[in-house]
């Protein structure tokens, strides 16, 4: 089996504050599809690669995508099961340096279940859109073997009930974004690096809404809520981790069903996983003594601090102290004040381009101390400095701003 290293979460949650920014160029060639049937997938087999596809409403077979392209799907298209009843959207495999891009599109619901397949992927897949319909019976996404592959603003809507292993988004061996879905399906993750920003994930019956193993997780909001009903009689945990490492901010809510019998909690692991979550998330174990629960590591979010000397005289020096955890990497950024602009890990007041001062690799001890040299810049003109830190596991976190003073 083909697999990519897992990206760590940081990459994944800086993958997630981008996804809103996201910006498509024109492709080289043009194609309008229309007619319905297997006129996509004729389309699809002529086109080159980085052509664009505008496929106008109706009914098509449900293609098979093999390379780079845009596609642009009109209000109306609807991609159908074949003849056996199983709508199967196959994608891959996406060859390295290739980039597709599909927005639009709904998957119809077959007399068995509704499928994407996105197999052994190297280039990038964005889908931004689809909408993936209850079946009758299952209701699947599955991501195997791939390098990059990202949903904006999909729907993901839960399965009719069932019980076992019919799990609604399959993740394995591949680095995944979901951002920015109203509602989903459980996720099933394996050797899996998978970012979730403002997801609704949906437990149902007798399964988690997220269960990982041999993966890391990182959550930027969004709402786990527990079932309320199941067909045994015990609760079960909303999250729950196998040799994972699971990082959670941005006012994330998570809760374990209710059962009959409550013995879990919001988050259960084992003690090869972790978990990490700052004060603004919200676990919910209405049953359970404890929100968290098993042998796995649980830790706050350390927020870097930054300590001034307040007011320095301009073309002297000033001292600098920031304070995280041993082991962490911290970035400085410094700039004229502005206002703040609001993010799921607090505000900030620095900009893409602002002034890095330093970078501070956090020794046993906690804490740096260095000197600079201060600009020789009017009194009337103040900056602002303010920490980021990236933690040892890769988890983000914005320290609050400090004034510097010129007097």
């Amino acid at each position: 089996m083909k697999t990519h290293p897992i990206t760590p979460p940081a990459r994944c949650v800086l993958a997630a504050f981008l996804a809103g920014l996201l910006g498509i160029a024109d492709a080289s060639g043009q194609t309008i599809v229309s007619g319905g049937g297997a006129a996509l997938n004729q389309a699809v087999q002529a086109a080159r690669r980085d052509d664009h596809l505008i496929v106008r409403a109706g009914n098509y077979d449900s293609p098979v995508i093999d390379r780079g392209l845009r596609i642009d799907f009109d209000p109306g298209v609807v991609l159908q099961p074949d003849l056996q009843g199983l709508g199967f959207v196959r994608i891959g495999p996406i060859p390295a340096g290739d980039r597709l891009i599909l927005r639009g599109g709904s998957v119809q619901a077959g007399s068995l279940y509704s499928r994407v397949m996105i197999d052994h992927c190297d280039g990038d897949v964005v889908w931004i859109g689809l909408t993936l319909p209850t079946a009758s019976g299952f209701g699947e996404l599955r991501v195997e073997g791939s390098a990059s592959v990202a949903f904006h603003a999909p729907v993901f809507p839960p399965a009719q009930p069932r019980i076992g292993n019919g799990w609604g988004i399959a993740v394995a061996d591949s680095t995944v974004l979901v951002a920015d879905c109203p509602v989903s399906a459980p996720f099933a993750v394996t050797r899996s690096s998978l970012s979730l920003r403002d997801c609704q994930v949906v437990q149902t019956y007798n399964e988690w809404a997220l269960h990982a193993e041999d993966s890391q997780v990182a959550i930027l909001g969004g709402d786990f809520p527990g079932s309320t009903f199941n067909l045994g009689i015990y609760d079960l945990p909303g999250i729950d981790l196998v040799r994972s490492s699971l990082w959670i901010t941005g006012g994330a809510q998570v809760s374990a069903g209710t059962g009959v019998v409550g013995l879990h909690g919001a988050i259960e692991g084992d003690a090869a996983s972790s978990v990490r979550f700052d004060p603004s998330v919200q676990l919910t174990a209405p049953n359970a003594a404890n929100p968290i629960q098993g042998g796995l590591f649980r830790a706050n979010l350390v927020v870097p601090a930054l300590r001034l000397a307040g007011q320095v005289a301009s073309g002297t020096i000033f001292p600098v102290t920031v304070a995280a955890a041993p082991g962490d990497l911290v970035q400085v950024f410094v700039d004229l004040p502005t206002s703040a602009l609001p993010t799921p890990l607090g505000p900030l007041f620095v900009r893409p381009g602002s002034l890095i001062l330093d970078t501070y690799a956090m020794p046993a001890s906690g804490a740096i101390t260095r000197t600079y040299p201060m600009p020789s810049l009017p009194a009337a003109v103040p900056l602002v400095l303010q920490p980021i830190r990236l933690g040892a596991n890769g988890e983000l976190a914005i320290g609050p701003a400090a004034p510097l003073q010129i007097n």
